[in-house]
């Protein structure tokens, strides 16, 4: 019977130090960004396959997790945002009102017509090589052609800039801002959805969210994560619905301290997490097995 007490509060202990706990995201490497300055945008899709887009339309792409980067074939202006939906289908979009897509894995890349939306696009999500979204921080327009045409939603009124984009098709998906206000339409943007994510706001009070990247994998399950600048440094949120957004689960990633993630980018497979700071350094997590 003591034997038995003693056991339990051990455990015990363990639980409320957090010393038997496992991170569900493990740091898988650290390192600095291709191109330095040049890189403003960097994605890891796995471990292996990653994309970096930037200055003067500045792209570079790897295969062996980093270990070399090849500088892609491309002619544009600067690249601010990236979705990469498999290891050859990737999309870019940034200034000029430029868009881009790779069908190589980052070897090439190839104009499409332009997505003219009154300013820098600043987020991109495509399930293929046809069918799309794109935004800056006012609008958005989408695709299901590749790119050959654009059709720009109509929104209704935003409390916050636009922050990022989720879909499920070129007429199904979902819209975050800055407000926590989370936006989904089923019907091309004709008719929209608007529902807030309290959880959000709470855990940016007293601070500002500066970047964020989510999933929905269906109607029912998607995941978030989020940058928000503090005092001394930046927090790293989780959150995950099972309810198609009408409840959020909150959790913490670890960040080295005194980093802030200006860039944050979710693979679209939910495995992998590329955060990339200020000094244009990287930190890859990957999904704990």
């Amino acid at each position: 019977m003591k034997k038995t007490i003693l056991c339990a509060s051990i455990l015990a202990g363990l639980f409320l130090t957090g010393c038997g706990s496992k991170s569900e995201w493990n740091i898988l490497k650290q390192m600095p960004a291709p191109d330095g300055g040049a890189s403003f945008f960097v994605g890891f899709h796995d471990q292996d396959c990653a994309i970096s887009v930037g200055e003067h339309g500045l792209i570079s792409a790897t295969s062996d997790g980093g270990a070399n980067w090849i500088k892609a074939e491309n002619s544009s202006l600067c690249r601010f945002c990236l979705d990469i939906v498999d290891s050859q289908i990737a999309w870019s979009g940034g200034n000029g009102n430029d868009v881009r897509v790779t069908r190589d894995g980052g070897k090439t890349w190839q104009a499409v017509t332009d997505c003219k939306l009154g300013a820098v696009h600043r987020s991109i999500d495509f399930i293929d090589d046809m069918n799309g979204w794109i935004a800056n921080e006012f609008y958005i327009a989408s695709t299901n052609d590749g790119g050959n045409t654009w059709n720009q939603m109509k929104l209704p009124k935003l409390n916050g800039k636009i922050l990022s984009l989720s879909i499920l098709s070129s007429t199904e998906g979902y819209v975050l801002n800055k407000a926590g206000e989370l936006l989904y339409t089923s019907d091309g943007g004709v008719n929209w959805s608007i529902s807030n994510i309290p959880e959000l706001a709470e855990a940016a009070e007293g601070g500002e969210i500066i970047t964020c990247d989510f999933n929905f994998y269906d109607q029912s399950k998607g995941e978030l994560v989020a940058s928000i600048i503090k005092e001394g440094g930046a927090d790293i949120l989780f959150l995950s619905t099972e309810d198609g957004g009408t409840t959020w689960k909150l959790s913490s990633i670890e960040y080295p301290k005194g980093n802030i993630a200006y860039e944050v980018y979710f693979s679209s497979n939910g495995k992998f997490i590329t955060l990339t700071n200020g000094k244009k350094d990287m930190t890859v997590f990957r999904r704990r097995a």
